[in-house]
């Protein structure tokens, strides 16, 4: 009867659960992405985003690490439209936390969903599935650079 039950019980969750959901990985271009009239005009030109393995300008000082993520569960456009914009967010996130902490720019950008760090000079990642539009995690380190 305990095996009947438990089997039951086992079907009825995964029904309940349904499939999982698909989930995709939109490795986005940064510098394409910084380039766009969105972010360009959202953020103007006071702090600079360098990725990890970016050549950077000469780093004068750095600061703690600061974080940035954003989610949107609804979105019209394409999943890069999505990414983008959810992009924009924590970039707007990241720009300020360096302007608070009286930087020019962030430095060594890493991916981080899940705290699992993806460092790439070039690229990050968005992740994108049924419930989730667009997901962008990033971190990295407030400093002022030479100009």
């Amino acid at each position: 009867m305990n095996k009947v039950l438990s089997a039951l019980t086992i079907a009825v969750i995964a029904t309940i659960s349904g499939p999982p959901a698909r989930a995709a990985v939109i490795v986005m271009d940064f510098q394409q992405a910084l380039n766009s009239d969105d972010v360009k005009s959202a953020l103007g030109h006071d702090v600079a985003f360098y990725l990890s393995g970016m050549t950077t300008p000469t780093i004068q000082k750095t600061f703690q690490v600061v974080g940035g993520r954003s989610t949107t569960i609804r979105g019209s456009g394409t999943p890069q439209k999505n990414c983008l914009r959810v992009l924009l967010k924590v970039l707007q996130t990241l720009h300020d936390q360096a302007r608070r902490q009286g930087g020019n720019a962030v430095v060594n950008i890493v991916s981080d969903y899940k705290n699992k760090e993806v460092a790439n000079s070039s690229t990050i990642e968005c992740y994108t599935g049924d419930t989730v539009m667009a997901h962008v995690t990033l971190k990295g380190f407030v400093a002022v650079v030479d100009q």
